[in-house]
């Protein structure tokens, strides 16, 4: 697969705000323990150590969600509440007032063994543009299988997005999950920068047939500030979930690919990584109520998110690790992307 160069987070741009109203949900989300751990591990190992050197991101993006004991979003915080650390550095920050306009691109699998969820998606199409992008933002879906498709390009006509959903077909065997999602990366970095970079990632948990090394695209992501929110699907339960009505073209209930699908659940889930190393949220659903919910949850944490900023010091190309803390507060518990990554001039 051909590889886009990537750049790092430009200076942010003003644009018009308009925070989407979605309903609460409990988003007690704690973004610590071992899976992060080892993405900072790989991720920091992946170049041998250079001489200094100042870092080409002017400006790094933070974005932060910040909930109370309760699960319920911290709203009001100030920008003195705040603690940013790089690595063991404490950086001096602003909180962004402006809200980026957000693309965001939808990498949905589709193969035989997804396509009873795929019945359920153009449903949710009409929430795609006003709950997630928000306001001045577009989106984009690319369908991935045995090999990956762009169905609509970044876009804010809801009348494009939702004929993208409605074209997704099952087909083939394969689900190249980790190549669709540096594809989706390589699309968004030729975005203006002015953009917060999102994917949805619509699939399984688990890789099947993809030719790049996860590694390799989670170094990508930070490369290019793409958060991703896995939303996964079970082909064994969308199977017995889905309705009759929601088929078409006399597709039948692939019940025997849900089963088989059984015996592969010691693999490791990508899915799991990939939000992991972004900042994400990793959601999943079986039902199509539980998917509208999803997508409200996405938009709700998108657009309450704190955006901190900062100017990176000197330092050795690679990648470097970000903390943020809530000053003075007890049982908050904050959410947001683990490092960033610096890259010569």
């Amino acid at each position: 697969m051909k590889i886009v160069p990537r750049g790092g987070q430009d200076s942010l741009a003003e644009a018009d705000s308009a925070r989407a109203k979605t309903r609460g949900y409990d988003r007690n989300m704690r973004f610590r323990g071992p899976l992060c751990l080892l993405v900072s591990a790989f991720l920091g190992a992946q170049d041998t150590p250079r001489p200094a050197i100042r870092t080409s991101v002017p400006l790094v993006l933070v974005p932060a969600s910040v909930t109370d004991s309760a699960g319920k979003p911290l709203n009001g915080l100030e920008e003195s509440d705040f603690l940013l650390y790089e690595g063991n550095k404490v950086r001096a920050h602003r909180l962004e007032t402006v809200t980026q306009p957000v693309a965001v691109l939808f990498a949905v699998q589709a193969n035989r063994r997804a396509d009873p969820a795929l019945r359920k998606l153009p449903a949710i199409s009409s929430m795609v543009l006003p709950l997630i992008a928000g306001e001045g933002g577009k989106a984009a879906v690319l369908s991935f299988g045995d090999r990956i498709e762009m169905l609509q390009d970044f876009s804010r006509d809801a009348g494009e997005i939702a004929a993208a959903f409605r074209a997704l077909r099952g087909s083939g065997e394969g689900a190249r999950t980790i190549d669709a999602v540096d594809e989706g990366i390589a699309r968004l970095e030729r975005l203006d920068r002015r953009y917060r970079k999102v994917i949805v990632l619509i699939g399984e948990t688990r890789d099947r047939s993809s030719e790049m090394q996860l590694e390799e695209v989670l170094r990508n992501a930070a490369k290019s500030n793409v958060t991703v929110y896995p939303v996964s699907f079970s082909v064994y339960l969308t199977a017995f979930t889905t309705k009759p009505s929601e088929y078409q073209n006399g597709t039948s209930l692939n019940i025997i690919a849900g089963i088989q699908e059984l015996a592969r659940l010691g693999k490791p889930k990508a899915a799991d990584a990939l939000a992991a190393a972004t900042g994400g949220l990793a959601l999943s659903f079986a039902r199509l109520r539980r998917l509208e919910e999803i997508l409200l949850r996405v938009g709700d944490d998108l657009h309450q998110q704190y955006l901190l900023t900062f100017t990176p010091g000197d330092g050795p190309e690679g990648y470097r690790d970000l903390r943020v803390e809530v000053r003075g507060r007890t049982g908050v518990t904050v959410r947001f992307r683990p490092g960033y990554w610096a890259s010569i001039q």
